[in-house]
């Protein structure tokens, strides 16, 4: 950011929206979405389609399927069960499990509506 806010780049441009881009990003953590369940698994499928739809700028999305190994990024454990599930996470914490498509995007804005 030192380098984007520089006076002698930031003055050759009148305006700079990537900069703020740039900031926003880097100052806020995006909303994060986590599908565990089966690739194969319809409610999974449904689950995941429901979490991409979510209308945010800066958003990480995950869907784990347990059969293809660990996760990537394990900074937060995700309980085993019976059928596919969606966590909306913040801050390291996650959600109690959503079972449904339509129940993802009431908790992601009532968890991210104090987050600015």
């Amino acid at each position: 950011m030192r380098f984007l806010a520089a006076p002698e780049l930031s003055e050759q441009f009148s305006f700079q929206p990537s900069i703020l881009l740039a900031d926003y990003e880097l100052n806020t953590a995006p909303v994060h979405i986590a599908i565990i369940g089966a690739k194969k698994d319809t409610a999974a499928r449904e689950l995941f389609n429901a979490a991409r739809d979510y209308p945010a700028s800066y958003m990480r999305l995950d869907w784990w399927d347990r059969s293809e190994g660990p996760l990537s990024n394990n900074s937060i454990v995700y309980p085993e069960l019976d059928r596919a599930a969606a966590f909306v996470c913040s801050n390291y914490a996650c959600s109690l499990p959503l079972f449904a498509a339509d129940e993802i995007a009431p908790k992601v804005a009532e968890l991210y509506a104090t987050e600015d």
